[in-house]
């Protein structure tokens, strides 16, 4: 290392500050500075009384220069030296060892380019000192590359074990919806035939209807004529005694003749198609019902009801409740179906969680058909409030509850069952923690 630095140091001393380039044919200037011969006559060419020095510009009296055969010597052997200390690595501009190293360019340099206006100002290093340097750079690179390596290996892994995880769930939506489009497929099958059968009877029933009224027609038309016959051979009669006798009759049958009534071809359009499948719109314009709850099936110590008996909320702090522990209640609409079809809105308000759809009217924890989900959860749910509008629709004989977002007009979930036995009443859910409220109503109108 000792040698290397010695040697940077002689070439530097063999280099020319004109040309930078090993000093060719040396010359020595009055304030001891060293130039090639041909560099400093350039640069004195057009001068005359005052010959200023390249380095220090202290003025020389004459531009007379004398050869400085020992400093040419000394060149030559700093030449030597320099070829044999790197045959392997040289500096292809000035053949020399590239001894340094230019952190800045990350570049091995020889000396002279250490000198040169790109990498003067750069900091500089011996080739031993700044390659270990380096390979303490590298170490700390080759640390984060493996940290990221692990992070990315356990990043795949997730992937892997969450793709492996959706392929069950991706199958059984599959199966579903190959069971709702084959279930669907035979819905639409049967509606057909119904609808085609319905139709070949309303046709036949038609035709005889039709036929029945073309009878009565003729038969009332034979009756005019048959009455119109013995109109004129009565009034050709000669004797007004003969004649003044049948009129009675004749008058009698006139005012009784009605001409029967002329069959509708109006016909009623009816069809079998699910409400759902035409709409929310018309689904809410037709099917829309008003409810209330019925304060008898709630908690009253826990739950107070309006006195419209549209609205229900928890209370925020009952009597004797334990307040880490949630409140939790349920309450039962007013009214019952057993046919039909029916759709109502619910607006839930405060921060909570809740519960909404149909039961059957003797059970309190089987046979429902319900929608849950949260409202205005934060990390601090008493500072924020929620609200939200659910539509319910009820299809009795489809065995069907429907549940929308009355906002987003989009269908949440629908539950399906075979058949439903008994009367069904609208059932809900509320379960919060203290402070928090939240209160259900019925809305029958949109915002």
């Amino acid at each position: 290392m000792a040698s290397a630095a010695s040697l940077a140091k002689l070439q530097a001393e063999a280099t020319c500050p004109i040309c930078l380039a090993y000093l060719n044919d040396p010359v020595t200037t009055e304030c001891g500075h060293n130039f090639c011969y041909s560099c400093i006559l350039q640069c004195w060419e057009d001068l005359q009384e005052t010959f200023p020095c390249p380095t220090c510009l202290q003025f020389c009296l004459s531009n007379d220069l004398q050869s400085n055969r020992q400093l040419h010597q000394l060149v030559e052997i700093v030449m030597q030296l320099g070829g044999t200390q790197s045959k392997e690595a040289q500096c292809e501009q000035h053949k020399e060892a590239l001894s340094l190293f230019c952190e800045e360019d990350l570049k091995l340099l020889c000396t002279q380019c250490g000198v040169a206006p790109d990498h003067r100002h750069h900091h500089l290093l011996p080739i031993e000192e700044a390659a270990a340097a380096q390979k303490q750079k590298l170490k700390k690179y080759q640390m984060s590359l493996k940290e990221q390596m692990r992070n990315m290996k356990m990043a795949h892994k997730r992937l892997i074990s969450k793709y492996l995880r959706l392929i069950p769930k991706m199958q059984k939506w599959r199966k579903e919806l190959q069971l709702e489009f084959e279930r669907f497929q035979e819905f639409m099958s049967t509606q057909y035939h119904m609808n085609i059968a319905y139709l070949t009877l309303g046709e036949k029933a038609f035709e005889a209807k039709l036929w029945s009224n073309i009878s009565e027609i003729l038969d009332h038309l034979a009756k005019l004529k048959s009455l119109g016959s013995e109109m004129t051979e009565k009034s050709q009669q000669a004797d007004d005694v003969d004649f003044l006798r049948g009129v009675r009759s004749l008058q009698e049958r006139y005012n009784n003749a009605r001409f029967p009534p002329l069959l509708s071809f109006e016909l009623e359009e009816i069809t079998y198609f699910p409400p759902h499948y035409f709409g929310l719109e018309k689904l809410m314009c037709t099917f829309q019902v008003d409810l209330t709850f019925n304060p008898k099936s709630s908690h009253p110590d826990i739950l107070t009801v309006s006195n419209d008996k549209r609205t229900v909320a928890l209370v925020t702090q009952p009597n004797g409740a334990d307040c880490s522990s949630p409140l939790c209640a349920t309450i039962q609409g007013q009214d019952r179906f057993q046919s039909g079809r029916a759709f109502w809105q619910v607006e839930m308000k405060g921060t909570g969680q809740y519960s909404l759809g149909v039961c059957e009217e003797s059970v309190e924890t089987d046979s429902q058909f319900l929608y849950s989900r949260s409202i205005g959860q934060d990390s601090n749910p008493s500072m924020r409030v929620g609200m939200e509008r659910v539509g319910i629709f009820l299809d009795y004989e489809l065995g069907e509850v429907s549940f929308y977002d009355m906002k987003n007009r989009a269908c949440l979930y629908c539950a399906c069952t075979a058949e439903f036995r008994g009367a069904l009443v609208p059932f809900f859910s509320i379960k919060c923690h203290f402070p928090s409220s939240l209160s259900i109503s019925f809305d029958s109108e949109e915002e």
